[in-house]
């Protein structure tokens, strides 16, 4: 089992190549005076189908800048301690590392393969990246440290969603086309187990506990409602598939564990599920994508078109909607939304 592990390691990092470029500073700022949102978390990151990261000030209730990362940007992680973002341009292979205080973009790691997804370790050190090269499905771990790959892990088909559990054990990806998850160890970045799922995975996220993963699934065809699966970490075996809404894209566990938020970007509703009974409460009118929340309040923060969505979990109510403006005033289409897990 363990030379298995090591071949895939081997024949993987053979298929990537790391090149830690300067970075080119690009800002426009746009202020949005607004209510001022929450008094937990400090800032949001937005991205969308363009090339901008959007830095949302939410104590103020301001975009506080817009950075241009000049290519079509996929997925978005943030540091714990709120100083690094790091934005995944997919399509040309590199991540833009933004500093956060000043906005200015420091580097550029170009890697040899087509990119999605991101997640961070809780410690900050790990950048994990979903990632496909030569064919194959990757889980690349980047060391934000020196910039460069750490590992690189073959996993499933067309790798979509990952989530690193709060305890920092374990990281669960989600492989579209092969219908599993894939388990890895989040120090070692070693699989540990590969989960069978329904066709199509999407997202993931894990329960502050780190004793569930849930998974979005968007549905065979357009007009079918989509689902998402409950996976029991302790055994790593399915208990439970949810039906909720067409499209089935993000989610996000609310900070005590009680409910789970799924957008449903084909139906315009987020679902909202209680996670004891496993079954559907609430579904609120939101044309939401990306969602996410923190370990230390009780706000959800979801990518809605062209703003970024505050819900209080405790009302199930929109707390604020920040309007998100692109620069030189054309649309900004929000996909996904981060926050730092260490506030």
């Amino acid at each position: 089992m363990l030379g298995n592990q090591r071949l895939r390691v081997v024949v993987a990092i053979a298929l990537v190549s790391v090149t830690v470029m300067a970075g080119q500073e690009s800002i426009g700022a746009t202020n949005v005076p607004t209510a001022a949102v929450t008094k937990g978390v400090r800032h949001a990151y937005v991205i969308g189908r363009g090339d901008e990261l959007k830095i949302v000030d939410l104590t103020g209730g301001v975009v506080a800048a817009t950075v241009e990362t000049n290519a079509r940007t996929t997925g978005l992680a943030v540091s714990p301690d709120d100083r690094t973002a790091y934005v995944i341009n997919g399509w040309i292979g590199t991540i833009s590392v933004v500093d956060t205080a000043s906005a200015h973009l420091t580097k550029r790691i170009k890697i040899n393969a087509q990119l999605d997804s991101a997640a961070i370790s809780p410690d900050g050190v790990l950048l994990y990246v979903t990632a496909s090269a030569g064919g194959q499905g990757l889980l690349l771990a980047v060391n934000t440290r020196s910039g460069t790959l750490y590992s690189v892990i073959q996993v499933g088909t067309t790798p979509t969603g990952l989530a690193v559990s709060p305890d920092g054990r374990r990281l669960y990806v989600s492989n579209n086309q092969s219908g599993s998850v894939a388990v890895l160890d989040a120090h070692t970045a070693v699989p540990v187990g590969t989960i069978p799922v329904a066709a199509l995975p999407q997202q993931v996220a894990v329960s502050p506990d780190s004793s569930t993963t849930y998974v979005t699934h968007a549905g065979e065809t357009p007009a079918a409602n989509g689902m998402v699966t409950v996976i029991d970490n302790n055994t790593d075996k399915v208990v439970d598939e949810i039906e909720v809404g067409a499209g089935a894209w993000g989610l996000a566990v609310s900070s005590d564990g009680s409910q789970l938020y799924v957008s449903n970007p084909l139906d315009g509703t987020v679902s909202v599920v209680d996670t004891k009974t496993r079954s559907v409460r609430d579904s609120i009118a939101l044309h939401a994508y990306g969602a996410v929340t923190a370990p230390h309040d009780h706000y959800v923060y979801l990518a809605v078109d062209q703003s970024t969505t505050v819900l209080d979990s405790d009302t199930n109510l929109v707390s604020a909607q920040l309007d998100l403006v692109g620069l030189a005033g054309h649309a900004f289409s929000a996909t996904t939304v981060a926050v730092p897990a260490g506030q």
